[in-house]
């Protein structure tokens, strides 16, 4: 939350016409956060002052008003934060292949020997399920498995353009 001073972001496309703002947008899309602000809060109508969030749905009654306290051209953005998860979230458990272990000349090895004209030209989907399953049987054979532990149900190796547009559904 801040005076982030970019009056030319649109907050709905994450496009800006400086390298500052385009920047922002790009760190904002990375780090798959949402700003929350749709309010102007600003004297000229800009939203300079926003509030960036990973749960967009934990933020409520954004509202910018004005400060009488001092003289400023801005507005004091107010907001409600919701929790929505317990304080000590449940560990989650799941099994992933730990490639940093892996043996690579065996899995190789195997590939090499691996016959792979059934899978690709073969028009009877069962004969085709065997053989990828017979595929995959190499994958758990080289590499190992290990069990990871986190408090978040995310997938992993899901990330940039697809992971934003799923959190903004």
């Amino acid at each position: 939350m801040g005076d982030f001073n970019a009056p030319d972001i649109d907050w709905f496309t994450l496009s800006g016409d400086t390298h500052y703002s385009l920047s922002l947008c790009d760190l904002v899309f990375d780090c798959n956060l949402s700003q929350v602000v749709q309010v102007p809060t600003h004297n000229k109508g800009n939203t300079l002052d926003i509030v960036l969030t990973s749960i967009p749905e934990a933020i409520s009654n954004v509202i910018a008003t004005p400060i009488t306290s001092f003289n400023t051209d801005h507005l004091a953005v107010m907001f409600q934060v919701s929790h929505l998860r317990d304080v000590s979230p449940t560990l989650l458990a799941k099994r992933v292949y730990d490639f940093s272990k892996a043996d690579w000349a065996g899995l190789v090895d195997s590939l090499l020997d691996f016959d792979f004209g059934p899978l690709l030209n073969d028009d009877n989907i069962e004969s085709v399920w065997l053989s990828f399953k017979e595929l995959l049987s190499s994958l758990h054979r080289y590499v190992p498995l290990i069990t990871i532990r986190s408090t978040t149900n995310y997938i992993s190796w899901l990330r940039g353009p697809l992971n934003h547009k799923l959190k903004s559904l």
